[in-house]
């Protein structure tokens, strides 16, 4: 629906139009019999050939001799094509933006594969697998827990991945006998729907399904199935990157003590220095009941285009979420896993 402001504007410059157009204008202060509608000049014709004003001689040859009509003709077109390529230049200029924008986001160095706790932005190229063990240690209010996670990434395309996570547990309770095993199973996927390799700014989405693979007895695992909607942004600011992600956990089937109904969020920030990573990272979890939130400094050191390392030291902020822990892990990533390279 048109503005009304527009259409009044629109009846205006219509009537002008034909205000100039009506009244008589000696040819000759005109190049090729074309005077102007709009603009300085109209207004000038108006002014000197309104109904009052045509035999007014005086006025014109004020006018001719304070603006010759040739020059001021000339003039309104040099402005209109001053103005017309000004135009030009603001319409291009989101486009430069962006190619800038993207320039500066190729140049900034390549992002961790794996951060301690956080989810990175980065995911598996194409036909590329990574293998990532983490050793995950917390003195929690009422045991010791000791969590071994494998998880294994394999790159369907540059912007699709599947992520399977093992968990081996050991729980040690103030109260009880140690207790190890295989924890819950969880199997995700993510989709890149901005690729953080070409902008500044990149998001992906992800659902994953958590399985009761775990003895929930032994407290080696939750006893329910869920579904995990989530999403991992990522930006620039300056020469730091920040990265934040949160999910839903909601369960389909609980034959445990947990909530039916979870949320996990999580961010990061990662200040590049050579290979090496400096990270600080907020992690927590809540439920209806209680939250857990840690703070979680940490580094990560990209060894090789292939390995890198990370450690951090959780600290706890909430009663609930105990009194430390340590993380420890490496990331190891496989190229062209079932397919050979062009060259061979």
């Amino acid at each position: 629906m048109a503005s009304p402001l527009r259409s009044v504007r629109g009846a205006e410059s219509r009537r002008a139009a034909r205000l100039v157009g009506e009244r008589s204008v000696p040819a000759d202060l005109f190049p090729r019999g074309r005077a102007p509608r709009t603009g300085v000049i109209a207004a000038l014709v108006r002014r000197c050939y309104g109904p009052r004003r045509r035999r007014d001689g005086a006025r014109l040859a004020l006018v001719k001799e304070w603006m010759p009509f040739r020059r001021a003709v000339a003039w309104s077109r040099y402005t209109r094509r001053g103005f017309a390529t000004k135009t030009v230049w603001l319409r291009l200029l989101p486009f430069l933006a962006g190619i800038s924008t993207a320039s500066r986001a190729a140049e900034q160095p390549p992002l961790p594969i794996e951060l301690p706790v956080t989810d990175s932005i980065v995911m598996t190229d194409r036909d590329e697998l990574y293998v990532s063990p983490t050793e995950q240690y917390f003195r929690l209010p009422d045991q010791k827990r000791l969590m071994v996670p494998v998880e294994l990434a394999y790159g369907f395309t540059d912007r699709l991945q599947l992520v399977t996570r093992v968990p081996y547990a050991l729980v040690d309770p103030d109260a009880g006998q140690t207790t190890s095993g295989i924890g819950d199973v969880a199997v995700a996927t993510r989709y890149s729907v901005v690729d953080y390799r070409e902008h500044p700014f990149g998001l992906d989405v992800g659902l994953g399904l958590e399985l009761p693979t775990g003895d929930r007895r032994r407290d080696l695992g939750d006893g329910r199935v869920a579904l995990e909607p989530s999403f991992t942004a990522s930006m620039w600011l300056g020469q730091v990157n920040v990265q934040a992600n949160a999910g839903w956990i909601h369960a389909l089937r609980n034959a445990g003590d947990e909530p039916d109904d979870e949320a996990e969020y999580n961010v990061a920030l990662l200040h590049p220095i050579g290979r090496w990573f400096v990270v600080l990272e907020g992690n927590g979890e809540t439920d209806r009941k209680r939250t857990t939130y840690y703070v979680t400094p940490g580094v990560v050191w990209k060894t090789t285009d292939r390995l890198e390392l990370r450690f951090a030291v959780p600290s706890s902020v909430t009663d609930p979420a105990g009194d430390y822990g340590l993380i420890a892990g490496f990331t190891f990533e496989f190229e062209h896993v079932f397919h050979e390279t062009e060259g061979g």
